[in-house]
């Protein structure tokens, strides 16, 4: 396929991705679809099956396990919304380059988020951190964003959100896990401790896009560039009152999720 002109390529792009988009809604459909114990042999579900089924604790862990898996589908949507969106942006034929790099940014985030999560190649024991990381993350994550609405944040409300963050909290320490803080002092937890190894709660994008995108790791730094307005990256997307940008932007049709996505469910 030939792009003669900057709107024929951006057609050609909008085309290629929601195909990208089309495929990967029946391939996870088709695998999420399969039960644990019938998935391949060689995927992450299939080797945390065989593993969880010896233990006595085989209940909390089917239960991290399951909301897990939600996570990582919602994951997943939230990649293919941001990849929606920067279609719908390059079939506009506008100059909107700063914001087809944010869009991005979050696509690339939900990506290396699901691959991070999903990844076959880790032990079943550090699949189960990661996923009880995350979901603590999201409970720590909504006390500490409710918090910031000071009197705004119905104090009935706050106090709903904080005991919900301590019964998670308890649940994971009743069966086996071990919560780490930074300071004593502190509210929110800092790294989780199962079956003698460890995970930081915090998710750390930059290492996740060296190994989950190899070769397109630079595309999360040049992206967060225009998630910040970084003053290195806006002379290239954005004019001034004097100048115009320095790339054309049929140049900036590239970061379009177009590559494949890395992962090993």
């Amino acid at each position: 396929m030939k792009a003669d002109s900057p709107q024929e390529f951006s057609k050609l792009c909008v085309d290629l991705i929601r195909q990208q988009r089309r495929d990967l809604r029946t391939v996870v459909g088709a695998a999420v679809a399969v039960p644990y114990a019938e998935a391949p042999p060689t995927s992450g579900r299939r080797k945390w099956w065989n593993w969880a089924q010896a233990r006595s604790d085989v209940n909390i862990l089917s239960l991290v396990m399951d909301c897990g898996l939600d996570d990582a589908i919602r994951l997943l949507n939230a990649a293919d919304d941001h990849a929606q969106a920067i279609q719908v942006l390059l079939g506009s034929e506008q100059n909107l380059m700063a914001s087809a790099m944010t869009l991005e940014r979050g696509r690339i985030e939900s990506s290396l988020r699901f691959c991070y999560l999903m990844d076959a190649t880790v032990s079943p024991v550090k699949t189960v951190l990661r996923m009880a990381a995350f979901q603590l993350e999201a409970i720590e994550g909504t006390h500490s964003t409710a918090l910031k609405f000071g009197a705004d944040m119905p104090a009935a409300r706050l106090a709903e959100i904080r005991e919900a963050m301590d019964e998670a909290k308890g649940l994971l320490e009743e069966n086996g896990f071990v919560l780490t803080k930074r300071k004593e002092a502190d509210t929110y937890t800092y790294s989780l401790n199962f079956n003698g190894l460890d995970e930081t709660v915090a998710f750390n994008a930059t290492d996740a896009a060296t190994r989950y995108f190899p070769g397109h790791s630079f595309e999360w730094s040049v992206t967060s560039g225009a998630v910040h307005s970084s003053a290195w990256l806006l002379p290239t997307v954005v004019g001034s009152a004097e100048e115009v940008a320095l790339s054309a932007s049929d140049y900036m049709v590239g970061p379009t999720g177009l590559e494949p996505m890395t992962s090993t469910v």
